[in-house]
């Protein structure tokens, strides 16, 4: 039977507690989540979320593009570019530099409709200040799937004694957060 990844990253005493900071080897992806946007990504060696259906024969980003527009005539749509170098990072602007012009290009777009915005929002019309917050939700829901992409997924376990008295998994981005939220359980405990 192999043995499982070690996933431990920090430990810290915090009141009179251990705190454990890990890897969670068993994200959840966001996707799965409710999210305002959609996703329509495509690449030769990744399998990205393609959340509504278009044929995949004979794609282009102008195809793409289109076929997003027909099907569910999105108020704001915006392409996805992504940069595969120690890492994939995704953006809403073509990646400069070197690594830019070998290593990335445009995998797709992200997108949400009036339905939904509507469900998640409450708004019936759009102007650019609130077409400017829903820019901003999608990219906080793309730079979500590049942490999970990525493998930065991190979960705490606090322990007294060195028994287990809490656990959490899931924080996306960075292991501060689950060690603040650890700190926090224990202020509240």
């Amino acid at each position: 039977m192999e043995e499982p990844m070690d996933t431990l990253i920090s430990t810290e005493t915090y009141k009179d507690y251990t705190i454990e900071i890990h890897y969670d080897d068993a994200p959840l992806d966001p996707r799965d989540d409710d999210n305002l946007g959609m996703l329509w990504l495509t690449h030769g060696r990744y399998a990205f979320p393609q959340e509504i259906d278009i044929d995949p024969t004979e794609i282009t980003e102008t195809t793409v593009y289109d076929a997003i527009n027909e099907a569910c005539d999105p108020p704001v749509i915006l392409h996805v570019y992504m940069m595969d170098h120690s890492g994939l990072a995704f953006s809403f602007c073509p990646f400069g530099g070197y690594h830019g012009h070998f290593d990335s290009g445009c995998v797709g777009f992200t997108f949400t409709t009036m339905e939904r915005i509507k469900e998640y929002l409450g708004f019936e019309e759009l102007d650019d200040d609130r077409k400017a917050q829903i820019r901003e939700i999608l990219w906080t829901e793309l730079k979500e799937y590049e942490a999970y992409v990525n493998g930065e997924v991190y979960g705490y376990k606090i322990l007294k004694d060195g028994e287990l008295v809490d656990s959490c998994w899931g924080f996306l981005g960075n292991p501060n957060g689950a060690l603040t939220a650890a700190q926090d359980s224990i202020k509240w405990a």
